[in-house]
């Protein structure tokens, strides 16, 4: 097996997710695993959340959902990007709830489940002026009248989803909240009333509780990561390598390619089997650190596709030590975040880039 490996933390993952249901004691839990679990591991994370009781997984394409259920996954899974035509026919067969948009998806699902002799379980997807993704609120009911004449489309939940709520400035997202509470009014006076109803995401099941409604949607904060707040949240995920090699090298040498670094004393170079290839960004270079032996050691050079070096001149490494590049070791800490804010970008790009070829091990 390869030695450079993503570390999933089980108890850790339980652990967001039990501060989440303290937080939000009256809502259910939509646990987001799109886009590879952030990063973490769709697969390994959705069996710890299923195991754990969560009500919900979400993914944002039914690809994802096909994906889940040939692993094993049992549980409703949710796609939140609303449904379209090309794929359908999934979210019959893989027993998936689509996020509806708008009409022609809904006489399209109507017509795959009657042949089939299913009922497919959807969720109404208002825009509430984001202007992404679902439809107006001033479509709403039409949309739900001529839902209404189908029998095997059965439209039981209403979401959306926020902009800014991990801004200071509150504003858009209370009125975002206001549209969303006027629309489910005026829909429940029309005769459409919602067995769920949805739309915190991370940021806003931690600042808004007028928004937890009978369900959140963490996605970030369940691996240890919240956007806006200083909850209680452990990371999930450590990245980890190893020291494969050790080169004496002497003052006025150059490391890897294009002349990047240039030695200014005689030095000990270390290789480590992480690139970019790996999601270790490129663009990192001459900012990365790591963590050898509990020191935090500077990456020299230029980051290769599948290794990158170290700078171990003043340490005592030796071949074979754990290298850790998000994660702990000893007292020290580096963190996506870190990596986030050094290269002028978010966690979220920072997990998510961890290639599929690193593969994740689920720990205790």
């Amino acid at each position: 097996m390869r030695s450079t490996v993503a570390i999933i933390n089980k108890s850790n993952l339980n652990h967001n997710l039990e501060i989440l249901r303290k937080m939000a004691p009256a809502a259910g839990v939509i646990g987001i695993v799109k886009a590879n679990a952030y990063g973490h591991g769709m697969n390994e994370c959705a069996r710890i959340l299923q195991d754990s009781g969560i009500e919900f997984l979400a993914v944002a394409y039914p690809e994802e959902g096909v994906e889940l259920r040939n692993a094993g996954i049992q549980c409703p899974i949710i796609v939140l990007v609303p449904a379209e035509l090309s794929s359908a026919q999934l979210f019959i067969d893989y027993a998936l709830q689509p996020s509806i948009g708008d009409f022609e998806i809904c006489s399209t699902l109507e017509i795959i489940a009657k042949k089939a002799g299913k009922t497919i379980q959807a969720h109404l997807f208002l825009d509430t002026a984001m202007y992404r993704d679902g439809i107006l609120p001033n479509q709403a009911t039409a949309l739900m009248n001529h839902a209404s004449q189908f029998t095997s489309l059965n439209i039981n939940g209403i979401c959306t989803h926020f902009s800014t709520s991990d801004d200071p400035d509150e504003s858009i997202t209370q009125e975002q909240i206001h549209l969303f509470n006027e629309t489910i009014i005026d829909l429940s006076k029309n005769g459409f009333n919602f067995k769920y109803i949805h739309a915190a995401n991370s940021a806003a099941a931690v600042r808004f509780k007028q928004s937890q409604f009978n369900l959140i949607r963490p996605g970030l904060a369940l691996y240890g990561y919240s956007p806006y707040s200083t909850i209680d949240l452990k990371p999930v995920l450590s990245l980890k390598s190893h020291v494969r090699t050790i080169y004496q090298v002497p003052e006025g040498s150059f490391i890897g390619y294009s002349k990047k670094f240039k030695t200014n004393r005689d030095s000990k170079i270390a290789v480590v089997p992480i690139g970019y290839g790996d999601g270790f960004f490129y663009s990192q270079n001459g900012r990365a650190e790591c963590l050898i032996r509990g020191n935090k050691l500077p990456i020299v050079g230029a980051i290769c596709m599948d290794q990158c070096f170290v700078d171990i001149t003043e340490t005592e490494t030796e071949i074979n030590d754990e290298v850790v590049i998000i994660g702990q070791q000893s007292d020290q800490k580096i963190s996506a975040k870190d990596i986030a804010e050094r290269i002028g970008t978010i966690p979220y790009e920072v997990l998510t880039n961890i290639s599929a070829r690193v593969q994740r091990l689920v720990e205790d």
